[in-house]
């Protein structure tokens, strides 16, 4: 049976030395100012693997605003090597910063094939301002490698629901970044220069009550991200798939962004205030604006309703099943082999090779295999059909095959002049 250390509401439960190794441990209900769980303070080179951290909680006391109390809910980490494996990271609770894990300075943690999920921050106030940052992660000055983990349910009534960042450039790569929740950047946020870099991850149906639904940069922050998929994100106001302001360049390469939405401007994309959008080999096809922006390049990229730049279409990319969440495209899209080769982005989201023959690549995060063809199938259907009974992955063409939704429909007839029947 696993060993189980309880805090009992009273106490944080491990202080973490150098070179420990902790395997199979559920750590819960601790309670202190950092580190409800665990606190690694200029540890060398310690393990954690495959614990539990649930249940933990950190708050503050006479706060003040460089106390750095009340953060880290399941896990404080500062100037510490630390690998963190296969653990599952949830439902703590921290007053401040950090619901689940904050991490500061450098050396910066690793994590890999980890569980971050419904750990939560409190909106806590000093002389006005709001504290609380990152409900899942908070980096302060720190920039772990974020491997093949989720981060899924977390919330925060200020910034950055999956992940908060503050002069900070994780590398976040092969990761699952859903269902989050946060005043601004629903999925992630970064302020003060930023670099991360994002890559071969998933962004989805987060949620921002004001700006950013699944990415919000501000303060000279610059992220790439490259073969990403931004799907189902949705900001109260503007930048449903992203929003970036004051001085921010916002690189995104080889990425779908696909019915993200924002109730004021830019479903997808939104740059204010001197910053600037580079858009190279993407496929955008959100809900409202695909892109308001003061300064943006748009190249080898297929953007609903059209948009200036060398290689650029705006045919209907043709999904296999947009009803089902899968955006490889059909044997006929205008998106295959349409674009260039970039030098290190030669894989897709899924690790395949856009390296071919012919010497060209597919718009958007998924590359397709060899015997597709970019030209237009001879049948085009002039009828398409939507019932609300019908099974997931029919291709509209009949009844016995409709789509469950209009959405769909409007989608796949937007690249011509069609009936729906629904």
């Amino acid at each position: 049976e696993p060993t189980i250390l309880d805090g009992r509401d009273q106490s944080g439960v491990i202080d973490g030395a150098s070179h420990s190794i902790l395997d199979g441990l559920t750590i819960t209900r601790g309670r202190t100012r950092y580190g409800g769980g665990l606190c690694f303070y200029e540890v060398e080179s310690a393990t954690l693997s495959n614990c539990r951290i649930v249940d933990n909680y950190a708050y503050y006391s006479n706060l003040t605003l460089d106390s750095q109390r009340g953060i880290g809910g399941g896990l404080y980490c500062e100037d510490s090597s630390l690998m963190i494996v296969d653990c599952l990271i949830a439902n703590n609770d921290a007053i401040d910063s950090g619901g689940g894990i904050c991490c500061v300075g450098s050396p910066a943690p690793t994590l890999l094939r980890c569980t971050i999920s419904n750990n939560l921050n409190h909106q806590s106030h000093y002389a006005g301002i709001i504290l609380s940052r990152g409900g899942g992660i908070y980096c302060f000055r720190c920039s772990p490698s974020i491997l093949q983990c989720t981060l899924h349910g977390n919330s925060t009534p200020q910034s950055g629901g999956g992940l908060f960042g503050y002069e900070s450039s994780p590398l976040i790569e092969d990761c699952t970044i859903s269902a989050n929740e946060a005043q601004n950047g629903g999925g992630m946020a970064f302020n003060a220069e930023c670099t991360p870099a994002i890559s071969k991850s998933r962004i989805l149906r987060n949620k921002a009550s004001t700006n950013g639904g699944g990415l919000l940069t501000y303060r000279s922050s610059a992220p790439v991200i490259s073969n990403c998929l931004f799907e189902g994100n949705a900001a109260m106001k503007d930048g449903g798939a992203s929003y970036s302001e004051s001085e921010c360049k916002s690189t995104f390469i080889h990425c779908d962004l696909i019915q993200n939405e924002a109730l004021g401007e830019g479903g997808g994309l939104l740059s204010i205030r001197t910053s600037n959008l580079v858009i190279k080999n993407s496929i955008l096809w959100n809900r409202g604006d695909e892109i308001v922006s003061d300064s943006v390049s748009v190249s080898g990229s297929c953007v609903q309703g059209g948009w200036p730049g060398d290689g650029n279409v705006s045919v209907y990319p043709k999904f296999a099943s947009p009803e089902g969440g899968d955006y490889h495209l059909q044997s006929g899209s205008v998106c295959i082999d349409s674009a260039t080769v970039i030098p290190g982005y030669e894989e897709d989201i899924e690790g395949f090779s856009r390296l071919n023959e012919k010497g060209r690549a597919d718009m958007g995060a998924y590359e397709s295999p060899d015997g597709f063809s970019p030209e237009v199938n001879s049948f085009n259907p002039a009828r398409f059909y939507v019932s609300a009974d019908a099974d997931l992955g029919g291709d509209g063409l009949a009844w016995e095959t409709a789509y469950r939704s209009v959405d769909q429909a409007i989608l796949e007839s937007s690249s011509g002049t069609h009936e729906i029947w629904v």
